[in-house]
Order: C-alpha cells, then sequence, then structure tokens
C-alpha cells in the first residue's frame, strides 16, 4: 500500500520523516470518527515516538482500544500518543518532557491491525485535526518561535519570513558567522514576549552606530535592567550588555 508522505515542521518521530496512514476523521467507513491521525516512519517503518512539544506528562496507561498510551499538557492543549510498544514507555506520570525527547516506541498495542502511531491534539477538551500542528510553527518554553532549518535556507531568508533582519537572528541566537547555519539546526525568533534582544558591546562600538545595525533610534536602547542609556550616547563600554527592542 502507497502511504503519503507529509511535510512537518514538527516531529513526533525521531527520523523526522512521517508517512500518513489515516486521516483525521475519515479513516474508514467504520471509523468515521476517527480522533486523530496514524503515522509511520521511514520507509514504513517503526520508529520512536518524540514529544511533539515540552510539557508535562498528565497520563501513562493502557487500554483495549489506545492500547499502551501517553498524554502530554502543554500550554492550552494536550498531545496523545497511542498504540506504543509494551514496556516501551520512558517517561511517567508528572515528569516534564522536552520538545524532542524521546518518550517510546511504536508498537501496535489495542485496537490496530499493523504498528503505527496514533497521534492526537485535544484543545480545550475536544479532539482536533493534528495534521496542522505538524505542520506549523509552535512556540519554545519561552514563548519564542523557532525555527527548524531547511536545506537552501540562509538567515536572510528565514529574518524575512518573521519580518526582522538577519543581524538580529544572528546575535539572538549567538551565531558568529550568519553565513554558517546547518540543516536541521534551531533557530529562535523573538516573539512580542520576548521582543528585547542581547547585544554584546564590541571594541569601537556607539549607540548610533549600533542603532543604524538594527534600523532602531539609539534613545530606544536599554542596558541590560531595561533602563534607558541616558542622553549620552557615548556612554557605553566594550562587553556591556545592551538591550535592543526588537520592532
Amino acid at each position: 500500500m502507497a502511504y503519503k508522505k507529509i511535510e512537518v515542521e514538527n516531529s513526533v518521530l525521531k527520523n523526522k520523516v512521517h508517512y500518513l496512514t489515516n486521516d483525521y476523521k475519515t479513516r474508514n467507513s467504520k471509523y468515521k470518527n476517527h480522533n486523530g491521525i496514524d503515522l509511520i516512519g521511514k520507509n514504513y517503518a517503526k520508529d520512536y515516538i518524540i514529544a511533539y512539544d515540552s510539557g508535562t506528562v498528565v497520563k501513562k496507561g493502557y487500554d483495549s482500544s489506545r492500547g499502551y498510551n501517553v498524554a502530554i499538557e502543554h500550554n492550552g492543549y494536550q498531545t496523545l500518543y497511542y498504540h506504543m510498544k509494551k514496556d516501551s514507555i520512558l517517561v511517567s506520570v508528572g515528569e516534564k518532557v522536552t520538545k524532542g525527547q524521546v518518550i517510546g516506541y511504536m508498537g501496535s498495542s489495542g485496537n490496530t491491525t499493523g504498528a503505527h502511531l496514533h497521534f492526537g491534539v485535544q484543545k480545550d477538551g475536544k479532539y482536533v485535526d493534528p495534521l496542522p500542528y505538524l505542520q506549523k510553527k509552535i512556540n519554545d518554553d519561552n514563548n519564542e518561535n523557532v525555527y527548524i532549518v531547511k536545506k537552501g535556507d540562509n538567515l536572510t531568508k528565514i529574518a524575512k519570513m518573521y519580518n526582522t533582519t538577519y543581524q538580529v537572528l544572528a546575535d539572538y541566537n549567538n551565531i558568529k558567522n550568519p553565513n554558517l547555519i546547518t540543516v536541521g539546526q534551531k533557530i529562535k525568533i523573538p516573539n512580542e514576549k520576548t521582543n528585547f534582544i542581547n547585544y554584546v558591546v564590541k571594541s569601537g562600538d556607539n549607540l548610533t552606530k549600533i542603532a543604524k545595525k538594527y534600523n532602531t533610534d539609539w534613545k530606544t536602547i536599554y542596558n541590560d535592567n531595561k533602563d534607558i542609556i541616558g542622553d549620552n550616547p557615548n556612554l557605553i563600554k566594550a562587553n556591556q550588555i545592551l538591550k535592543i527592542r526588537n520592532s
């Protein structure tokens, strides 16, 4: 059987390749209300299951329908992982997990005809289509957008997606050479909740020069306590940390 390979921004399988075997709500005539999506790994193989995003494990158990399963609470929604292999679950209820952490192995426990991961999402206690969650950019623990570098990307291209500059991204991610980013690298994007970036003053800097680099006014640059520098733009020194508003 030919399954549909899907492009994902966020993985729930360790090898990052996802094949969709059954859609949300439309599995077949018997399961018209399929409340998740069914996935297998590269070459239609079994794979390690990883946490979709950082959160807290709120359920770990077994029943005849879902088999061995795990539920993780995130910020306002839950992700669900069904049909895991017996004795493969590596997390416990109450445990805090990080995005990408291995939580177990794909299996065929419960009501299933073959090994796969049934991945579900509940928001406000109701099931929703999980596929858009896999295909959208999500926030990390610090409410920063995280972009995963793909082949052909560069910082300028990524910056344009988020209406910012490559200099902002380089400084925010402590990237010394903005031309050297690698496929799979995580790039954090400042947003309205993390709208200050840190800039370490270099020898020869002045506020006018720094402000020009970030297309802002030097009077909007703050010291490390987020206090305005003052009326003299020359009163900065090498290795001082400045806060620059990401507009």
